[in-house]
């Protein structure tokens, strides 16, 4: 093995190892669970508390819904940190009561959404240092408890001193004055200063899309780390719209939606070109992938082709999302298109999140759309050369493949 080919294994071995470390994995499942509680929060509390001004209803309902999220990550990133069955709802809930000590406390109950609001920018964050700290506290209790073979004293590590510390921790922290969500959101103003620029959004897309190539989920890794700065960009462009303003932030969590044209990597086109494919398990491999890959789900083209670690399409998937991502944010930055202030899932289609991100801006839309050619033209020459390498090992009377297409290559020929 030559010395370039095992640095360029070692290095992917390592993102793997990092990616599928205990933390990492409760943050990604932490991150589901709050968007789960973003989205429904938003709806609602829109249904629950409705007024004539729908899109005042709608500003303040999503960013009250992001404190809400980050109660819900505090929670669910302890649950998750732990294995079944070993104190997981005990370090959820005190990591819960934690977070819920750090609010402060409103001087009536007319000052209690002024505050949700004003927490919109820190919570997330805070719930995922405190979902951190309390899971890997817990962790370390019950890997202690195990040791011992005192029963009170396995009891004492296992459902005693979790609360005993974090609880009253939380308590002194506010009772003294020190602040903890205000220390947070400055940070946070600095990751979103340095999040809304060019060279971010494609570092981002850059690493989601080496993560996928490795055999990682990209978006479940990187996501979980700037989901919160792009949240909060996106709160920011919804209040500047509802205020006449222009919107302050070009990158925002629909920016990505609108970039990965078919999931991560740009695989609606590819999946588009194999329809055509005169091989016919590529053929077939592309109608069962065609859906999923109109709403964003790529596993099947990612793993099935394979395009993990395969040499054919390393260039395009790396290079396609590179280019729509500067391109995209190219012409949302003079404004041709208009920035996202509308949340919607990951789920949703590229061109249908851009003209609902944007209330209905066709500019955002036909961006998509070039996106998508954009990409269809990069993966075009790569695919055709995969296909020629296919057709060649399905010619070779030793292949394995060779019995399952015997007829199809009596039938067509590739020129």
């Amino acid at each position: 093995m030559s010395y370039g080919v095992q640095k360029y294994e070692n290095l992917f071995a390592a993102i793997s190892r990092i990616a599928n470390t205990r933390g990492m994995k409760a943050i990604q499942r932490g991150t589901y669970v709050g968007i789960f509680f973003l989205v429904s929060g938003t709806i609602a509390l829109f249904f629950v508390f409705p007024d004539p001004d729908w899109k005042n209803t709608l500003i303040w309902s999503f960013r009250s819904s992001l404190t809400i999220m980050g109660l819900a990550i505090s929670f669910a990133i302890a649950f998750f940190y732990l294995e079944k069955g070993k104190g997981r709802v005990l370090a959820g809930c005190v990591a819960l009561a934690s977070f819920m000590l750090t609010l402060p406390m409103p001087a009536s109950p007319a000052d209690f959404l002024p505050m949700m609001l004003d927490l919109s920018t820190s919570s997330i964050l805070v719930g995922i240092l405190i979902g951190l700290i309390t899971g890997k506290a817990a962790y370390m209790a019950f890997s202690w408890a195990e040791k011992t073979s005192n029963f009170l004293s396995r009891f004492f590590l296992r459902y005693l001193l979790l609360p005993a510390i974090f609880i009253p921790a939380s308590w002194l922290m506010g009772a003294f004055g020190f602040k903890i969500h205000p220390l947070v959101g400055a940070i946070v103003r600095h990751m979103i200063f340095l999040g809304d620029s060019l060279p971010a959004a494609l570092t981002v897309i850059f690493m989601i899309c080496l993560l996928w190539y490795a055999g990682v989920h990209g978006p479940a890794v990187v996501g979980s780390i700037v989901t919160p700065i792009y949240l909060v960009t996106l709160s920011e462009n919804l209040q500047a719209i509802q205020q006449n303003l222009p919107p302050p932030h070009t990158v925002t969590t629909i920016f990505f939606t609108m970039v990965f044209i078919g999931g991560g990597g740009c695989t609606l086109p590819l999946c588009v070109l194999m329809l055509r494919s005169k091989i016919r398990r590529i053929r077939y491999m592309a109608r069962a992938a065609l859906l999923p890959g109109i709403f964003n789900v790529n596993e099947f083209l990612i793993f099935g082709i394979p395009i993990v670690m395969n040499p054919y399409f390393f260039i395009p998937f790396i290079t396609a999302p590179l280019l729509c991502g500067l391109f995209t944010y190219s012409i949302t930055y003079f404004r041709w298109a208009q920035p996202a202030h509308i949340f919607c899932p990951g789920f949703f289609p590229g061109p249908i999140a851009a003209f609902v991100g944007t209330q209905g801006n066709w500019g955002a839309l036909l961006l998509t759309v070039l996106n998508f050619f954009i990409s269809y033209i990069i993966y075009r020459p790569f695919f055709e050369a995969f296909q020629k390498k296919i057709f060649e090992e399905l010619s070779t009377e030793d292949s394995p493949a060779h019995k399952t297409d015997e007829a199809l290559i009596a039938e067509r020929q590739i020129k």
